[in-house]
């Protein structure tokens, strides 16, 4: 058999032996991991030696705590005051930020790196620029191969990282800004954001819709704010209810999913977290949504127009932008604005249908397959 055929398909020809791969993320959202997940079961639906983990498992409880629901708290009570981080995280992490994270990672995630030295994997793909930060301390050293899977439409400079080998990308924004920081452009491979493969299925609407215990006829508008639920939801809800069919994910938020129990209209479901986002998408016209990397990727991947509100500054302002200038989304500031927005694109079925191919111009259902064909070149 032809040794490159063999390499390929995860096989070291010259050791003789299988490439042990090792997919890592943090716990910041949902989105690393939804990523991290799809590449996953790429990897093991090839037959690969792969495993997954939460690089945050390996520091202190408190550390992790903080990290992740950190995070949610500053997005959800205190926006204005992630935004003066991420600027100045976004400015300054090359330099000092950069100097101080090294010498703070190196003792906080000291169990990770002696994970990476005990294990001896050939191969690390991050889905987070955290765990590729912390990975590049060690590459050389224990010669692993790099790669980096951008998770949103834009760049954050903490992405940056002068030890990854390939970087793996869903716009031209993020390869343009990883250029600027001298990064060459055959390190760079546009391949989309990784979605679970499951979204590049097609569900038949009426089928699909009978099995949710909704109408499959009626105009659907899909409400979801990923698992944190945030935003002016019920307003929303009854500025909408009487004019199409609502379906509504409210996450981990059980305080907004008692909230909207309580409101009366014709055709209305909620939904708590749920596991077929896909299915949701499958039966729905339109979505009312945050900029999150992931949840615009399966948007894309199932055609469907974006209209996004609460956004919060950084990534998802940047991924917002970037979806509205391909005309595959909308922006919307005011809030009361939404209704004459909405109802616009229901009664005008080509405005509608025109979003709906431009989403799908910007659809990658496959990123997942060509980020593991990448890795494994």
């Amino acid at each position: 058999m032809n040794p490159a055929l063999l390499s390929g398909w995860g096989y070291d020809y010259e050791r003789k032996s299988r490439v042990k791969i090792l997919i890592v993320y943090a716990t910041a959202g949902a989105g690393h991991r939804k990523a991290a997940e799809a590449v996953y079961k790429e990897a093991k639906q090839r037959n690969l030696d792969a495993s997954i983990v939460d690089i945050l498992d390996f520091t202190f409880p408190l550390l992790k705590y903080l990290y992740s629901e950190g995070y949610i708290f500053l997005i959800k009570h205190i926006p204005h005051i992630w935004r003066i981080v991420f600027y100045l995280s976004d400015n300054f992490s090359r330099g000092i930020f950069r100097r101080i994270s090294y010498f703070f990672n190196k003792y906080a995630y000291k169990k990770y790196l002696r994970f990476l030295e005990e294990e001896k994997y050939d191969l690390v793909i991050s889905a987070h620029f955290m765990s590729t930060e912390i990975t590049g301390y060690v590459k050389q050293k224990l010669n692993i191969k790099l790669v980096s899977v951008v998770t949103d439409f834009c760049l954050h400079s903490a992405w940056f990282d002068s030890h990854v080998d390939k970087f793996c990308v869903a716009s031209d924004s993020v390869r343009n800004r990883l250029i600027s920081f001298g990064v060459l452009d055959q390190k760079i491979e546009f391949t989309g954001i990784p979605i679970d493969a499951v979204f590049s299925q097609n569900f038949n609407r009426r089928d699909t819709a009978e099995k949710l215990g909704i109408s499959p006829d009626l105009f659907s508008l899909l409400i979801m704010t990923g698992e944190v639920g945030m935003g002016p939801i019920a307003k929303i809800i009854n500025l909408l209810k009487e004019d199409m069919q609502l379906l509504v994910v409210c996450g981990r938020n059980k305080k907004l999913f008692e909230e909207l129990k309580k409101i009366n209209a014709p055709n209305f479901k909620i939904f708590g977290l749920v596991n077929n986002v896909y299915e949701l998408m499958s039966v729905s016209d339109l979505i009312i949504t945050k900029p999150g990397g992931l949840t615009t990727s399966e948007a894309l991947s199932k055609k469907l127009p974006m209209i996004f509100f609460s956004i919060i500054p950084g990534q998802e302002a940047g991924n917002a932008k970037i979806i509205e200038s391909y005309g595959a989304g909308i922006i919307v500031e005011d809030i009361n604005k939404i209704k004459d927005i909405v109802l616009s694109l229901k009664l005008s079925r080509s405005e509608l249908e025109q979003y709906k191919d431009n989403a799908g111009r910007l659809s990658h259902p496959d990123a997942a397959v060509k980020i593991m064909d990448i890795a494994l070149k």
